[in-house]
């Protein structure tokens, strides 16, 4: 679960990146629209600096947010208008300077064409040159307007090759490029052609025949509509037909008019659009105030975005964490549960184990003790005594143990109860009259350090029914505690030989005093009075 953790926020962070990129890049693409579509506004009103200030701004949006095919689209509509403005070295410069336009078939024919076009116009000093550098570009625009079925894009540069070349050679172009028009239903570019074509056939080959057919043509595509530049071309090439024709000056006068007419409706067409102008600069101001307040409700969303991302991950970390915790919490509970369940059957097993050893140590020290009181026969006094003394120490370990089996192995064992069972021992076992009083202040003592304790007051006993002269025996032991330190005392009054010298029993009880951790240890052999401290 801990692996798959960096996994689950690295994926949580890579949907969040992927919602965020999409939502700007849907902003930046719907403000890029905007603007270009402002600049097309302002580019029909003939309001071309505005329109070039709205080109510019697209295309910084275009370039900042990576939109490759919108930079071309808006950088060549900027070369277009360039163009209009006769600034046909910046024009051509921003084309020449477009790289990857192949990779967007429509948009590169569109640059080769406005590059023949600025070419056309421009017009360098040398004719053939220009014929030269238009040809290049158009014969390219045409390779790939045909590979990808442009027929449009075709027919305008099929069109603009015509004009280039001019006379009667320019003939079947036009023809062609009128006819591209007019199956893409192109009505407009289709009388433009047509015009050319009207012109060629009076001008320049004199068939007036052919031309009088095209005239009705014409005449019947313009009827109705605001073509206005396109009538005016058309009414004087009828006028002259006339003049040409015939030498008949009325109606010359009369298709002039009409071509003055259509000129002075195109004044009022443009001078509409004039006043329109204050119309469209209000549009702009308020297009840019919606683009200061969509770009101010841009940077609000993504702050709410990216808080609530914060708020999001530091919940998923804390949740995963706590999931974590929570199963790591799981896991060491199993273990200690399996932990205490082996711990208490060993404990089991243990306790058995201590029980069935101290049932068994007992029995065999019973056994020797039987051996001890069959020896007890002997005739020989010293050994008789020897006996005895080893049988007293012997049965108070078995005292232990018996009290050991008896409590079914406690790891400390009271040292009240051990040597009251001792006493017990000692009275039972002595022939003679034997007191002895105690007085015990209650200590707990692990089981492996009591047994010397018991081997002290067994010695302590023994040395007493050994060495003492009274008819009647009688001893004092007495355990007291004094803050923490617990001290033995034990007095039998019964003064030891002057001639004793220390080395037999008193030598062993500083030895197991020494063993189980006592200090302060004293001995007055004048009244049988030992006493020490110790720790429990």
């Amino acid at each position: 679960m801990r692996n798959l953790f960096p996994y689950s926020y690295l994926i949580i962070s890579l949907c969040f990146t992927i919602i965020i990129n999409a939502q700007e890049s849907q902003l930046s693409t719907r403000d890029f629209q905007q603007h270009f579509d402002q600049a097309k506004k302002l580019s029909r009103a003939n309001l071309y600096s505005e329109s070039i200030e709205e080109l510019t701004k697209s295309i910084k949006l275009a370039q900042l947010n990576y939109l490759e095919k919108e930079e071309i689209q808006a950088t060549i509509f900027l070369a277009e208008t360039l163009r209009k403005t006769r600034d046909y070295d910046k024009g051509a410069a921003l084309l020449l300077r477009l790289k990857n336009t192949e990779k967007y078939p429509l948009e590169h024919v569109k640059k080769l064409g406005r590059l023949a076009a600025i070419y056309h116009e421009s017009s360098f000093d040398d004719r053939q040159q220009t014929v030269d550098s238009v040809s290049k570009y158009i014969n390219l625009g045409l390779e790939f307007a045909d590979s990808y079925d442009f027929e449009i894009e075709k027919a305008l540069l099929k069109n603009e090759f015509g004009h280039l070349i001019g006379g009667s050679d320019a003939l079947p172009y036009h023809l062609e490029a009128a006819q591209l028009f007019l199956k893409n239903n192109d009505r407009h570019n289709y009388v433009g052609a047509m015009t050319k074509v009207l012109n060629i056939y009076q001008n320049t080959i004199h068939d007036h025949d052919k031309a009088d057919s095209i005239i009705q043509i014409l005449l019947k595509e313009t009827g109705g509509k605001n073509w206005h530049t396109a009538e005016v071309e058309l009414f004087n090439i009828i006028a002259y037909q006339y003049i040409l024709k015939s030498g008949d000056s009325l109606n010359y006068f009369k298709w002039k008019d009409k071509a003055n007419k259509s000129l002075i409706k195109y004044s009022a067409a443009i001078g509409s659009e004039r006043l329109d102008n204050f119309r469209v600069q209000q549009e702009t101001l308020n297009f840019q105030n919606e683009a200061i307040n969509a770009q101010l409700a841009l940077t609000q969303q993504e702050i709410r975005t990216r808080n609530l991302f914060i708020y999001l991950s530091i919940l998923i970390v804390i949740i995963l964490s706590i999931a974590i915790l929570f199963y790591r919490e799981l896991i060491l509970r199993n273990k200690l549960k399996v932990m205490n369940q082996q711990l208490e059957t060993a404990n089991k097993q243990y306790q058995m184990l201590m029980i069935e050893s101290n049932h068994r140590i007992k029995n065999n020290l019973q056994m020797v003790i039987s051996m001890f009181e069959f020896a007890e026969t002997t005739p020989n006094v010293n050994d008789l005594t020897v006996i005895k003394r080893m049988s007293r120490k012997i049965q108070t370990i078995s005292a232990l143990h018996k009290h050991l089996y008896a409590d079914v192995h406690n790891e400390k064992v009271s040292l009240e109860i051990y040597f009251n069972e001792i006493i017990k021992l000692y009275s039972d076992l002595s022939t003679t009259h034997f007191i002895i009083s105690h007085q015990f202040e209650n200590a707990e003592i692990r089981s492996q350090r009591i047994v010397y304790f018991g081997l002290i007051f067994n010695e302590m006993l023994s040395n007493t029914m050994e060495h003492s002269k009274a008819a009647a025996k009688q001893a004092h032991i007495e355990i007291s505690k004094d803050n923490e330190i617990f001290t033995f005392y034990y007095k039998d009054n019964s003064p030891w030989d002057l001639n004793y010298k220390e080395g037999t029993g008193s030598v062993l009880i500083r030895q197991l005093v020494e063993r189980v951790g006592g200090f302060d240890f004293l001995f007055d052999p004048k009244n049988g009075q030992f006493n020490f401290s110790f720790h429990v």
